[in-house]
């Protein structure tokens, strides 16, 4: 007898669809790393999963997911999977909990779901419950400007100010102009913006921070949760080379 979960809707309809009849205070899904060989359709598929459970319930029930955690792979699929989840927030009443610090080199499925969960709790219990915490989420990306040499970003969620999470200079951003030619860039805290800027690009044209799949990181807001990998630019995807042997 084949396996519920081998075909088309298996989960869904052996153990989502039989939840209809209950109410629920809301939603939590982790999920991601099989679609990094397709990252562009993510942000739709995700999208299209939260609005379609909705109709289900009738309710715009709160939905959260986690963001991809750091892992070696190869390409800018994570990244981009990543980027994805962080657009989708854009539907109402969603959270994310960012989990770019606390992932396994080597294993999809990283042991340390004590934090993701702790991650998860602080959303719900400060958007659902209405409880008071110290953040609902890391800092996200709320704009960015070029002034002369150097980009600067702006946050939301850099509750008790961003800072550094080792205490020392903050790493992961890097900078580019018109030629796409990344460099390691400086970034400094200016309040609750981060500006970046390098001596080998003289007129910038966007930041990366954290984008790849084994990113450095180093940002994250008073309440010690990590800051979103992000990307100012919308550039082509750099696609991993084939391993030897094959095309």
């Amino acid at each position: 007898m084949r396996k519920l979960k081998g075909g088309p809707a298996g989960l869904f309809n052996g153990k989502v669809v039989n939840l209809v009849p209950y109410t629920l205070r809301g939603m939590l899904w982790y999920q991601g790393e099989g679609n990094a060989g397709n990252p562009g359709l993510y942000h739709k598929q995700l999208s299209q999963l939260v609005t379609s459970w909705r109709t289900l319930w009738n309710d715009e029930v709160p939905f959260a997911w986690v963001q991809l955690p750091n892992f070696t792979s190869r390409g800018e699929g994570w990244p981009r999977v990543r980027e994805s989840m962080m657009k989708t927030l854009e539907l109402p009443k969603t959270g994310m909990a960012i989990t770019i610090d606390i992932g396994d080199a080597k294993d999809i499925h990283p042991k340390n779901k004590q934090d993701v969960g702790k991650r998860l709790s602080f959303w719900a219990l400060g958007t659902v419950y209405g409880k008071d915490v110290a953040a609902i989420s890391g800092p996200l990306p709320a704009g960015s400007t070029i002034g002369g040499d150097a980009i600067t970003v702006s946050f939301k969620h850099a509750n008790g100010g961003l800072k550094s999470m080792n205490g020392g200079a903050l790493t992961g951003f890097q900078i580019a102009g018109e030629d796409k030619q990344w460099k390691a860039a400086e970034a400094k805290i200016v309040g609750e913006t981060v500006v970046v800027r390098s001596a080998e690009v003289a007129k910038p044209a966007a930041v990366r921070y954290a984008w790849k799949d084994w990113p450095e990181y180093s940002l994250a807001n008073g309440a010690g949760l990590p800051a979103s990998p992000f990307r100012t630019d919308d550039w082509p995807a750099v696609t991993a080379a084939a391993p030897k042997g094959k095309k």
